[in-house]
């Protein structure tokens, strides 16, 4: 922000959880009517790039977006899961989880975890 002054918003038609961003896209949590949980690759005029669908008993407060992957927490379901931007689960981790939240990704990709 400029001068503390909104320089861009950018509206969706569903409820939008957490953000990240990578390779000039941001990844945005989001929750359908149904329940339905995606994280969308969307681009800065609001385009909708790509939707994975993905699964979790929470809401998608917590994800990271890096390297073309997505890697987000469920904190209900005690899990931390990563996804390449085609959708395809890379790995799913619940080892010695209690309810995982804040997550950030170093530039070598390991992923560290908030429990």
């Amino acid at each position: 922000m400029e001068n503390e002054t909104v320089t861009k918003v950018i509206k969706l038609d569903k409820e939008c959880r957490g953000l990240s961003f990578s390779n000039n896209s941001l990844a945005v949590g989001v929750d359908s009517d149904n329940d339905d949980k995606d994280i969308c690759i969307i681009d800065f005029e609001g385009n909708t790039l790509k939707s994975i669908p993905v699964e979790t008993k929470t809401y998608l407060w917590d994800l990271v977006y890096c390297n073309n992957k997505v890697v987000y927490s469920d904190d209900s379901g005690k899990a931390v899961y990563c996804y390449d931007e085609s959708g395809k689960q890379i790995w799913r981790y619940t080892q010695d989880l209690d309810g995982p939240r804040g997550l950030c990704m170093d530039t070598y990709g390991n992923t560290m975890v908030a429990d």
